[in-house]
Parts: C-alpha cells; sequence; structure tokens
C-alpha cells in the first residue's frame, strides 16, 4: 500500500497536469451531486407548497358546502362520503360544532362515522376558531405518511361562525413520484459519476502513457550521453596506452627515465579505465539494489584526514589550499568503505574544479546528524545546474569544464551510498565564487 501511495506521489509531483486534472474532475462531481441535491430540496419545497395551496382551495370548497348543508347533516354526511370515494388524497373530512365554553367541539359529521358524537379538545382548533378568514394549516404525518391539515370556521349567511371545518389531504402519491424522482436523478448522477471516473481513468492512462514516453525519452538521452562519454572515456586512455606501447616497441633506444615515464603513464590510463568500469558497476548494483552496506559506530575524522593527506599532493599541484578544519568529531553510524568512497570522490571534484584559491572541509552535528562540508573557491555553478547536479550521466558544460574528465556518474553514486546509510549529499554554489557540498552521515546511538 505504501509502494502504491509513493509511486501515486511520485506520479503527481512529475505530472502536475494530472493534479490539476484530478482537482477538477472532483470538482465537478462535487458540483454534480451539490445541483442534484440543492434541485430536489427545492423542488421538493415548491411541490409542497403547491400542495398547501391545494390542500386550502379545497378545503375552501368544502367550507361553502358545509354552510349549504349545516342544517342537514345526514345530507352532509352523504355528501362528503361521495367526495371521498371519488378522491384517494383525501385522508380526512370533518365538522364540528363549538360547545357552549368554545374550548371543545363536538363533531357532528365525518367520512368516520364512528367518530360522530365525539368531542375535540384541540389547540388547533381553538386557534382556527380565532382565525375567521386563513384558519390553521398545517403539515403532519401518521405511519410515514405526510399529509395537510387544514381546519377553518364555517361562516353562515350573516358573517357569524357557526361551525369547524376539518379536512385532510393526503402527500403519499405526491411524494412517491418525489422518491422515484430522485431515484433517476440520483442514478443520473451516479452513472454521470461512473463515467467521469471512466474518464479519469482514461485520462490518467493517458497521463501514464505520456509520462512513460518521457521517461523512454530521457533514457534514450542517457543513453546517448552514456555512448558519448563512455566512448569518450574509453578512447582517451585506449589512445594513450595504445601510444606508449608503440613507442616502447618500436625497436628505438629507450631510456630507463622515459620507461618510468611512460609506464607511470600507462598506469594512470589503466587506473582511469578502471574507475569507469568500478562506476557503471557501482550503478548497476545500486539500481538493481546489490550495494552491501554494512553499518557501524565509527570516527568519520580518521577518514578525512586520510584522504586530505593523500590529496594534498594532487592539490599542490594546481597551487590549491587543502585545508583540514574538521575538529572534534561525534561518533556516526555508517559504513567506512562506502563513506571513504564518497569522501574520496567529494575531495576529487573540489580539487578537478577548483583552478585557484583553496578547499576547506570543517564539520558541524546536530542530536541526529554530522555533517562534512567542502568548501572550494572553484568555478561554481549555477541554480539550474546545481539542480541538475546528481543526476546520472549529468556534467557541466562550459569552457572552463571542457578539458576536465569524469563519467558524470561520481556523484550520483556518492549521494545514493550516502542516503542508503540513511543520510544525504547537498550542494550550495554560486557560479564564479565556489561550492559547498555537505556530506550528511547520522549519528551513533551509543
Amino acid at each position: 500500500m505504501d509502494k502504491l501511495a509513493s509511486k501515486t506521489k511520485a506520479i503527481f509531483k512529475r505530472n502536475p497536469t494530472v493534479v490539476y486534472s484530478t482537482f477538477l474532475i472532483v470538482c465537478i462531481i462535487g458540483i454534480i451531486f451539490f445541483n442534484t441535491y440543492y434541485s430536489l430540496q427545492k423542488f421538493q419545497q415548491s411541490k409542497d407548497a403547491l400542495l398547501q395551496k391545494k390542500a386550502v382551495l379545497t378545503e375552501d370548497v368544502f367550507q361553502h358546502l358545509v354552510a349549504v348543508y349545516f342544517e342537514d347533516p345526514q345530507t352532509l354526511q352523504s355528501v362528503m362520503e361521495k367526495i371521498k370515494l371519488n378522491d384517494s388524497e383525501i385522508l380526512g373530512m370533518s365538522v364540528a360544532v363549538p360547545a357552549t365554553d368554545f374550548q371543545s367541539f363536538s363533531i357532528i359529521a365525518d367520512i368516520e362515522k364512528e367518530n360522530i358524537g365525539k368531542s375535540e379538545n384541540s389547540v388547533f382548533n381553538a386557534m382556527a376558531w380565532q382565525e375567521e378568514k386563513t384558519g390553521v394549516a398545517m403539515l403532519d404525518s401518521n405511519d410515514g405518511i405526510r399529509f395537510w391539515v387544514v381546519i377553518k370556521p364555517v361562516l353562515d349567511e350573516n358573517g357569524n361562525k357557526i361551525a369547524l371545518a376539518s379536512f385532510k389531504l393526503s402527500l403519499e402519491d405526491a411524494d412517491a413520484f418525489t422518491r422515484d424522482a430522485i431515484n433517476r436523478v440520483y442514478l443520473l448522477a451516479i452513472f454521470s459519476m461512473i463515467l467521469v471516473l471512466l474518464l479519469v481513468s482514461n485520462h490518467a492512462r493517458l497521463f501514464l502513457y505520456v509520462a512513460k514516453a518521457a521517461h523512454l525519452e530521457e533514457i534514450d538521452k542517457m543513453k546517448d550521453d552514456f555512448i558519448s562519454m563512455a566512448s569518450h572515456e574509453l578512447k582517451s586512455p585506449l589512445t594513450a596506452l595504445r601510444g606508449y606501447i608503440g613507442l616502447m616497441t618500436d625497436g628505438s633506444a629507450i631510456s630507463e627515465e622515459d620507461r618510468k615515464h611512460y609506464f607511470d603513464n600507462m598506469n594512470l590510463s589503466v587506473q582511469r579505465l578502471h574507475d569507469l568500469v568500478e562506476d557503471l558497476l557501482d550503478v548497476s548494483r545500486i539500481e538493481q539494489n546489490r550495494v552491501p552496506i554494512e553499518n557501524k559506530s565509527i570516527q568519520l575524522q580518521p577518514i578525512v584526514t586520510q584522504f586530505v593527506d593523500e590529496m594534498k599532493i594532487s592539490a599542490s599541484s594546481k597551487n590549491i589550499e587543502l585545508i583540514n578544519n574538521t575538529g572534534v568529531v561525534p561518533i556516526a553510524y555508517c559504513d567506512p568503505d562506502r563513506v571513504k568512497q564518497i569522501v574520496v570522490n567529494l575531495l576529487s571534484n573540489a580539487i578537478k574544479y577548483t583552478q585557484k584559491g583553496k578547499i576547506e572541509i570543517t564539520s558541524k552535528s546536530d542530536r541526529e546528524f554530522i555533517y562534512i562540508i567542502f568548501a572550494d573557491t572553484g568555478i561554481g555553478m549555477s541554480a539550474e545546474q546545481a539542480k541538475n547536479l546528481f543526476e546520472k550521466f549529468y556534467r557541466i558544460s562550459s569552457d572552463k569544464t571542457k578539458d576536465i574528465s569524469g563519467t558524470g556518474l561520481g556523484l550520483w553514486i556518492s549521494r545514493q551510498l550516502a542516503r542508503k546509510m540513511r543520510g544525504d549529499i547537498t550542494v550550495e554554489s554560486i557560479e564564479g565564487v565556489g561550492s559547498h557540498f555537505t556530506l550528511k552521515l547520522p549519528r551513533s546511538e551509543k
């Protein structure tokens, strides 16, 4: 799971357009559902308002019927029952007259005959009796069925209140229709979301193809860089070896001094070939995760001092001052052989890319890590060059570096080794001023 998450994060990091597209798609899905929910809420409110008007209008008709047949309760009862038979939405119709204290009402007609003669003492009846024109309209429910209740006073020809007409209009059919509409809308929204997700999936695959194409293009460029670098790095020492071998085998008399000089140069050429092969093998081992790392508690200062002393001659030949100011360094927890490999590489690079001035090695530490800083007064580099510096086969191309040999692998190998020891290598540089390479290694817990 963590591996999948890291891969997804890497894809998003390399392709910010994917993040933007994903954000837009999430917004589209959110807007679809919000619009659906909002529209359905408005539809529900509008439907309830329309049915309320229908209930009030029906109640007005019923109120007039009550006024007409008030003196003949049996005929009124018969008319109410016929109305109920013709309209299934009507749940209740009743007529009640007030008692002498106007606190309770006696039912004189009701579509439920068993209710006739019963007395009602309802707050809503009292409220409706006080409202001559509007009466009371409210939304109620029973056993999951919603209905509108409208109660209005009945007036005689002189405008006097003589009774209360109560009417109940069911919303069951309307609610069923609304539920079906809501389900259809949500199904449509879910179907739309599935289509969007399929589009996202297809979009993601397209981005993966683009990423793979870009990666293949990058690999192709790296291959070209490798062939160019390898041909140059192999050709130069091989040409030198052939030349010296030719000089030594052409039958001419060679002095002992010249012979020694030739052998020394041949040895340097062989060393260059050896270093190139070792770098390529290290790259292969690192990429296949076959690099043995044996961390232990070690002193870093003796390692730095050893290689500073060994390389002082090389630095002096270029009039470069090599200064070791590491001081007292805490005990580190890392692989001593890999640390030596990194230190040699960083010192060699500093000497190669410094034309004059000095190289100073210092140290600092915090609670978790030790930092060895290699500061030079070399040619430096731009921010863009520093950004690409730790990539495989990357070398800074300029007039100042064209005569400096190298594979473009040393820093990549060094950083990978440092990271495998839970450390890192970073660089800060100013073009024409110099560079500071910082090797970070974990402190020993002992």
